[in-house]
């Protein structure tokens, strides 16, 4: 167990990690302060007790969550204090301070770091999966589509593109056809928080 003191270094055990790692491909953002880094996601009030879970796993980082109830977007915050056992995650997915698909780590992503990933950025509709990639670039997204699915989940999404709403550019998404969101829901549902089931069509 750590102590108080945010300067030690302790390992990173394996479910920590793919929660971590599952959850930046996502929504989460690794920050830094110097030699150490800390993580910070926020979610809707609504699905706080996802939240809770993901502060669960992260007990060893003394995470620490709060809400603001602002009528229009209630919402749930969490973040751990800095640890140097999380700057090579950070330097691996900001290498230039803009957050990039970690090629050199994908492969490392288990079915729960999956799960986590779908868990923030999945949707369902007409029994079919499609994957909010909006904040990687055309060339990331097709490495994920055209290589990285097919070769380590044997599922070969489509990819989408739409206008961004300032007119400039486009923002990508990943579809994934009925079979292969079939397999995917074998693949995470193991692993799924409860109330993230809807993610692959399951209801409450």
């Amino acid at each position: 167990q750590p102590t108080r003191d945010p300067k030690q270094y302790f390992v990173v055990l394996p479910a920590e990690y793919q929660v971590i790692l599952g959850s930046t491909l996502g929504d989460a953002t690794l920050y830094f302060q110097g030699q150490s880094a800390g993580f910070f996601e926020t979610k809707q009030y609504a699905h706080r007790s996802y939240l809770e879970w993901k502060a669960g796993q992260l007990t060893r980082f003394q995470p620490h969550m709060w809400d603001r109830m602002s009528q229009e977007h209630p919402a749930s915050y969490l973040r751990t204090r800095q640890w140097p056992n999380l700057i090579s995650l950070r330097q691996s997915f900001y290498p230039e301070g803009k957050k990039v698909i970690p090629k050199g780590l994908m492969s490392q992503l288990a079915p729960l770091g999956l799960a986590v990933w779908f868990e923030d950025d999945g949707s369902y509709h007409k029994k079919a999966n499609k994957l909010a990639t909006h904040g990687f670039t055309k060339e990331e997204n097709e490495w994920l589509a055209d290589y990285y699915f097919p070769h380590q989940w044997n599922m070969q999404p489509a990819l989408d593109r739409k206008k961004r709403k300032d007119g400039n550019d486009f923002i990508y998404s990943l579809r994934f056809r009925v079979a292969d969101s079939k397999m995917l829901a074998e693949i995470i549902t193991p692993w799924l928080v409860p109330i993230m089931g809807y993610k692959v069509g399951l209801k409450p």
